[in-house]
Protein backbone atom coordinates (compact mmCIF):
# COMPACT_ATOMS: atom_id res chain seq x y z
CA UNK A 1 0.00 0.00 0.00
CA UNK A 2 1.26 3.50 -0.55
CA UNK A 3 0.29 6.61 1.26
CA UNK A 4 0.90 9.24 -1.27
CA UNK A 5 1.14 13.42 -0.31
CA UNK A 6 -1.55 15.16 -1.46
CA UNK A 7 -1.21 16.27 -5.27
CA UNK A 8 2.23 14.66 -5.04
CA UNK A 9 3.98 11.48 -6.07
CA UNK A 10 5.78 10.99 -2.76
CA UNK A 11 4.79 8.04 -0.75
CA UNK A 12 5.14 8.48 2.94
CA UNK A 13 5.44 4.76 3.48
CA UNK A 14 8.79 2.59 2.96
CA UNK A 15 9.58 1.17 -0.14
CA UNK A 16 11.53 -1.73 -0.12
CA UNK A 17 11.26 -3.75 -3.80
CA UNK A 18 14.76 -5.46 -3.19
CA UNK A 19 14.35 -6.90 0.42
CA UNK A 20 13.26 -10.44 -0.37
CA UNK A 21 12.73 -13.48 1.54
CA UNK A 22 13.06 -17.10 0.38
CA UNK A 23 10.36 -19.71 1.18
CA UNK A 24 9.45 -23.05 -0.39
CA UNK A 25 6.60 -20.98 -1.92
CA UNK A 26 9.03 -18.74 -3.74
CA UNK A 27 9.94 -15.40 -2.62
CA UNK A 28 8.58 -13.42 -0.72
CA UNK A 29 8.99 -9.61 -0.87
CA UNK A 30 8.87 -7.43 1.77
CA UNK A 31 7.92 -4.80 -0.35
CA UNK A 32 7.50 -1.81 2.42
CA UNK A 33 3.98 -0.11 3.10
CA UNK A 34 1.25 -1.70 5.04
CA UNK A 35 0.33 -5.25 5.26
CA UNK A 36 -1.47 -7.43 6.62
CA UNK A 37 -0.31 -10.90 8.42
CA UNK A 38 -1.85 -13.03 10.49
CA UNK A 39 -0.18 -13.83 13.82
CA UNK A 40 1.60 -15.62 15.75
CA UNK A 41 4.54 -15.06 13.39
CA UNK A 42 6.14 -18.93 11.07
CA UNK A 43 8.25 -19.41 8.56
CA UNK A 44 6.92 -20.21 5.93
CA UNK A 45 3.39 -19.70 6.99
CA UNK A 46 3.78 -15.68 7.35
CA UNK A 47 5.96 -15.37 4.29
CA UNK A 48 3.48 -16.66 1.36
CA UNK A 49 4.22 -14.62 -1.48
CA UNK A 50 1.58 -11.67 -2.47
CA UNK A 51 2.47 -10.95 -5.74
CA UNK A 52 -0.90 -11.66 -7.54
CA UNK A 53 -2.40 -8.54 -6.62
CA UNK A 54 -5.99 -7.39 -4.96
CA UNK A 55 -9.79 -6.99 -5.81
CA UNK A 56 -10.52 -3.40 -5.68
CA UNK A 57 -14.03 -2.56 -4.55
CA UNK A 58 -15.36 0.90 -4.08
CA UNK A 59 -18.16 0.58 -1.62
CA UNK A 60 -20.74 3.65 -0.64
CA UNK A 61 -19.34 6.87 0.58
CA UNK A 62 -15.87 6.26 -0.89
CA UNK A 63 -14.85 4.08 1.06
CA UNK A 64 -12.65 0.94 -0.57
CA UNK A 65 -12.31 -3.34 0.11
CA UNK A 66 -8.80 -4.43 -0.96
CA UNK A 67 -9.31 -8.18 -1.17
CA UNK A 68 -6.46 -10.89 -1.88
CA UNK A 69 -6.81 -14.22 -2.93
CA UNK A 70 -6.96 -16.74 -1.06
CA UNK A 71 -3.27 -18.02 0.34
CA UNK A 72 -2.80 -21.14 -1.17
CA UNK A 73 -0.25 -22.42 1.57
CA UNK A 74 -2.92 -21.13 4.85
CA UNK A 75 -5.95 -20.89 3.54
CA UNK A 76 -6.77 -17.42 4.69
CA UNK A 77 -8.44 -14.57 3.15
CA UNK A 78 -7.02 -11.02 3.63
CA UNK A 79 -9.37 -7.93 3.16
CA UNK A 80 -8.52 -4.47 4.13
CA UNK A 81 -11.18 -1.29 4.20
CA UNK A 82 -10.02 2.07 3.75
CA UNK A 83 -12.27 4.91 4.88
CA UNK A 84 -11.10 8.69 4.60
CA UNK A 85 -12.51 11.28 6.99
CA UNK A 86 -15.03 13.51 4.60
CA UNK A 87 -13.60 16.53 7.19
CA UNK A 88 -10.23 15.76 8.20
CA UNK A 89 -6.49 14.02 6.98
CA UNK A 90 -7.49 10.73 8.67
CA UNK A 91 -7.53 7.25 7.11
CA UNK A 92 -8.73 4.37 8.82
CA UNK A 93 -8.36 0.91 7.89
CA UNK A 94 -10.48 -2.06 8.97
CA UNK A 95 -8.80 -5.40 8.93
CA UNK A 96 -10.39 -8.56 8.16
CA UNK A 97 -9.09 -12.49 8.27
CA UNK A 98 -11.25 -14.96 7.15
CA UNK A 99 -10.25 -18.29 6.87
CA UNK A 100 -11.39 -20.43 4.08
CA UNK A 101 -9.55 -23.66 4.68
CA UNK A 102 -11.04 -26.89 5.34
CA UNK A 103 -9.64 -27.03 9.62
CA UNK A 104 -9.85 -24.60 12.24
CA UNK A 105 -7.09 -21.92 12.86
CA UNK A 106 -6.25 -19.98 15.47
CA UNK A 107 -4.40 -16.83 14.74
CA UNK A 108 -5.05 -12.88 15.02
CA UNK A 109 -5.00 -9.89 12.44
CA UNK A 110 -1.10 -8.38 12.47
CA UNK A 111 -1.07 -5.15 10.51
CA UNK A 112 2.43 -3.72 9.85
CA UNK A 113 2.96 -0.68 9.09
CA UNK A 114 6.81 0.55 7.88
CA UNK A 115 7.87 3.84 7.68
CA UNK A 116 10.11 5.93 5.17
CA UNK A 117 13.59 5.51 6.36
CA UNK A 118 13.92 8.73 8.26
CA UNK A 119 10.21 8.89 9.02
CA UNK A 120 8.68 9.69 12.63
CA UNK A 121 5.66 7.59 13.63
CA UNK A 122 3.73 9.72 16.27
CA UNK A 123 2.41 7.33 18.90
CA UNK A 124 -0.15 8.37 21.36
CA UNK A 125 1.22 6.85 25.08
CA UNK A 126 -1.65 5.71 27.54
CA UNK A 127 -2.53 7.50 30.35
CA UNK A 128 -3.51 6.39 33.18
CA UNK A 129 -6.06 6.90 35.55
CA UNK A 130 -5.04 8.30 39.18
CA UNK A 131 -5.95 5.65 40.74
CA UNK A 132 -4.63 3.04 39.49
CA UNK A 133 -0.98 4.34 39.24
CA UNK A 134 0.70 1.77 40.24
CA UNK A 135 -0.79 -0.95 37.85
CA UNK A 136 0.60 -1.82 34.22
CA UNK A 137 -1.34 -0.59 31.83
CA UNK A 138 1.23 -0.55 28.35
CA UNK A 139 3.16 -2.93 26.84
CA UNK A 140 5.65 -2.91 24.34
CA UNK A 141 7.11 -6.23 22.78
CA UNK A 142 10.51 -6.61 21.79
CA UNK A 143 11.81 -8.96 19.15
CA UNK A 144 14.41 -11.37 19.80
CA UNK A 145 17.21 -10.24 17.41
CA UNK A 146 16.01 -6.07 18.81
CA UNK A 147 19.11 -5.23 19.96
CA UNK A 148 18.62 -2.96 22.90
CA UNK A 149 22.09 -1.43 23.88
CA UNK A 150 21.22 0.19 19.45
CA UNK A 151 19.99 3.74 20.11
CA UNK A 152 16.32 3.85 20.19
CA UNK A 153 14.18 6.74 20.91
CA UNK A 154 13.21 7.17 24.35
CA UNK A 155 9.00 7.01 25.26
CA UNK A 156 8.35 10.61 26.72
CA UNK A 157 5.10 11.28 28.87
CA UNK A 158 2.71 11.51 26.43
CA UNK A 159 4.09 10.20 22.93
CA UNK A 160 6.67 7.02 21.96
CA UNK A 161 8.13 8.76 18.64
CA UNK A 162 10.25 5.84 16.69
CA UNK A 163 12.82 7.34 13.56
CA UNK A 164 12.61 5.04 11.30
CA UNK A 165 16.25 3.79 10.45
CA UNK A 166 18.46 2.26 7.26
CA UNK A 167 18.16 -1.41 8.27
CA UNK A 168 21.52 -3.26 8.41
CA UNK A 169 22.83 -6.65 9.38
CA UNK A 170 23.90 -5.24 12.39
CA UNK A 171 21.30 -3.01 13.52
CA UNK A 172 17.60 -4.84 13.23
CA UNK A 173 15.27 -3.30 15.55
CA UNK A 174 11.42 -4.57 15.54
CA UNK A 175 9.11 -3.47 18.63
CA UNK A 176 5.10 -3.86 18.70
CA UNK A 177 2.76 -1.44 20.60
CA UNK A 178 -0.17 -2.23 22.64
CA UNK A 179 -2.66 1.06 21.28
CA UNK A 180 -5.72 2.12 22.89
CA UNK A 181 -6.37 5.75 21.62
CA UNK A 182 -7.07 4.38 18.15
CA UNK A 183 -4.62 6.30 16.05
CA UNK A 184 -1.33 6.80 15.48
CA UNK A 185 0.63 9.41 12.62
Amino acid sequence: MRLLVAGSEQNLLAELPEMTTPTPYGDYHILGGHRLWHAPEGMPRSYLPDNDGVQVENLPDGRVRLTQPVEPGSGMLKAMQLTLAPDAPVLTIQHRLTNAGLWPVECAPWAITQLKLGGLAIIPQQIGVPAAQLLPDRRMTIWNYTRLQDPAPAPGRRFYSPRSRQPSATLQDRRGLTRKAGWLT
